[in-house]
C-alpha cells in the first residue's frame, strides 16, 4: 500500500494533545529507567549480564518512546516525508514502520467514566430519547401513521450506534452491574482508607460517537422552528417536522413529561440533554490529569489502586469536570467522589 499524500481530516487538535502528553510520560519514565546505567551505581551485586539485559529493556522502551514521537507528529500534521526525512528512511519505509501503530492510537482513545449511578442514569435517559423515536418510526399497527425521520435517526441507526456505546460501559462499569457481581478496582486515597469513586477506561468506537453526533445535530435542527423553515427540500422539512412532533412528547403537557420523580421538563430542548451530556463526556479532551489517572489505573492491572497524593490532586479536578458534564455540577453528586 501507498501512504496518502495528505493528512486525514481526523488528525485532531486533541489528539495531538493526547499524543505529546502520553509521549511526555513515556520519556519521563524512560529517563528515570536509565539511570540504572549511570556510572556510580553498585555493579558488584548485580548478576552477569544484568546491564546487557537492562540495556536490551530499555533500547525497546526507546524504541515505543520513538513511536510516539512519530505519533505526536502525526497527530500535530507532519507528512510521513516529513518523517521519513529525519530518520533518513523513505516516505513509504516510515509509513510502513509506524502507520499501524498511528492508526490505532486514534482509534483507540481510553475515556475515563465514573462508576457511579449517575453515569447510568444518563445512559438510560439518552436510551429512553432514541428507544421513544424508534417506537414511532417502526410502529407497524394497520391504523398507525407513518412517520419517517432523517438520518441517523430513520432505521435505528442512532440506536443501534447508542447501544454499542452502552454495552461497552455495561462491560467496564461496575454500576451496571448486578449487585451481586464484582463492582471492579476501587480507588483510595493516600491513606488507603478514603475510597473514591472508582474511575472506568473505556474505549468506544469513534464511528459511533459520529453517529450520535450527526442524530443529535439533527434533532437540535428539528426542534427549531427557524431551522426546520430554512430547510430548501420539502421531503427533507417533513422528515424534521415529524422528528419535531415526536420529540415534542418529551416537552411539558406531553404523555412523557417528566424523567423521573414527577420533575417536568424545562423546554422541548431538554430532551436532547442526556444526549448532549454523554457525548461531551466522550469529547472531554485530554490533559495531564487525565493522562495520569489512565496510566496509574493501567500500571495497577486491575487491582486496587492506592493514589499518591498528587494523584488525588488529579483525580479532584478530573471528578470536578465529569461531574460538571454529567449532572450540571450537582454539589451532592460531587461530595459522592
Amino acid at each position: 500500500m501507498t501512504p496518502p499524500d495528505t493528512d486525514s481530516g481526523t488528525l485532531l487538535a486533541e489528539d495531538a494533545h493526547r499524543a505529546r502528553l502520553v509521549l511526555s510520560v513515556q520519556a519521563a519514565k524512560l529517563s528515570a529507567s536509565c539511570r540504572v546505567l549511570v556510572a556510580g551505581h553498585d555493579a558488584t551485586r548485580r548478576e552477569p549480564g544484568a546491564l546487557v539485559a537492562t540495556a536490551a529493556t530499555l533500547a525497546g522502551h526507546a524504541e515505543h518512546v520513538l513511536t510516539l514521537a512519530v505519533i505526536a507528529e502525526r497527530m500535530a500534521g507532519a507528512s510521513w516525508q516529513n518523517i521519513g526525512d529525519v530518520l533518513g528512511i523513505t516516505r513509504q519505509s516510515a509509513w510502513t514502520r509506524f502507520a499501524g501503530a498511528a492508526e490505532t492510537f486514534e482509534q483507540r482513545r481510553p475515556r475515563l467514566v465514573p462508576d457511579n449511578e449517575d453515569l447510568v442514569e444518563l445512559v438510560r435517559r439518552a436510551l429512553d430519547v432514541l428507544e421513544h423515536v424508534e417506537a414511532y418510526t417502526q410502529d407497524t399497527a394497520p391504523d398507525a401513521e407513518p412517520w419517517v425521520v432523517p438520518a441517523p435517526l430513520a432505521d435505528s441507526v442512532a440506536l443501534q450506534a447508542l447501544c454499542r456505546v452502552a454495552h461497552v460501559l455495561e462491560q467496564a462499569v461496575g454500576s451496571f452491574r448486578d449487585a451481586d457481581q464484582p463492582p471492579g478496582p476501587r480507588i483510595f486515597g493516600p491513606d488507603g482508607r478514603d475510597e473514591h469513586v472508582a474511575f472506568r477506561a473505556v474505549i468506544v468506537n469513534r464511528a459511533d460517537l459520529d453517529t450520535l453526533a450527526e442524530a443529535l445535530t439533527v434533532a437540535t435542527v428539528a426542534l427549531s422552528p427557524a431551522e426546520r423553515a430554512a430547510e430548501e427540500d420539502p421531503a427533507a422539512r417533513d422528515r424534521l417536522a415529524n422528528l419535531a412532533k415526536i420529540l415534542d412528547e418529551f416537552s411539558p403537557g406531553g404523555f412523557r413529561a417528566s424523567w423521573d420523580g414527577g420533575r417536568p421538563l424545562d423546554s422541548p430542548d431538554d430532551t436532547l440533554l442526556p444526549l448532549t451530556r454523554l457525548l461531551a463526556l466522550f469529547a472531554l479532551p485530554d490533559d495531564d490529569d487525565t493522562v495520569r489517572i489512565v496510566e496509574r489505573l493501567a500500571s495497577a492491572g486491575g487491582a486496587d489502586v492506592r493514589l499518591t497524593a498528587s494523584q488525588e490532586l488529579a483525580y479532584h479536578r478530573l471528578a470536578d469536570r465529569l461531574n460538571r458534564i454529567i449532572t450540571g455540577g450537582d454539589p451532592l453528586s460531587r461530595f459522592m467522589y
